[in-house]
């Protein structure tokens, strides 16, 4: 039979002695395998688990999650050219916010988005003599 759904303890941490165990709750997509969705740990905190992102209800809080297919992460102005992001979570409907990191070289206007691939990428546009570090979050659009 093929496993459909997991309900049970979670040790919290790899510690002998230790005795903090939450309880997860997890499902399985059509075609794919146990994915966690919900853990509620022993301290009492609420995390809701999606594809990009865990939301902890009782702190409030969103933890996205970073990389090539995620919703967040960092591009490195080079004071010259556009940008290429790669990113395959985008969507020609997304929106993206961009906020300064780390400053290099010489600050300008706003980077701004100029392209959408979708499925693939994004690129940037900064000002020249920018070799600012650049935080990014991709906010889906509901369908």
């Amino acid at each position: 039979t093929t496993e459909a759904c997991q309900f049970g303890a979670k040790k919290e941490d790899a510690v002998d002695g230790n005795y903090g165990f939450g309880l997860n709750f997890s499902t399985r997509p059509n075609g794919g395998a146990i994915i966690e969705r919900m853990l509620i740990s022993a301290g009492g905190d609420l995390n809701l688990v999606t594809g990009n992102a865990i939301f902890n209800v009782a702190a409030k809080t969103v933890v996205l999650k970073q990389g090539a297919n995620g919703s967040c992460g960092t591009f490195v102005a080079n004071g010259a050219t556009p940008v290429t992001v790669s990113n395959t979570n985008i969507a020609i409907t997304d929106t993206i916010s961009i906020s300064l990191n780390t400053v290099g070289g010489t600050v300008g206007v706003q980077p701004h988005v100029a392209t959408i691939t979708a499925g693939s990428g994004f690129t940037v546009v900064c000002t020249a003599l920018d070799t600012s570090t650049y935080n990014y979050v991709i906010i889906k659009n509901a369908a």
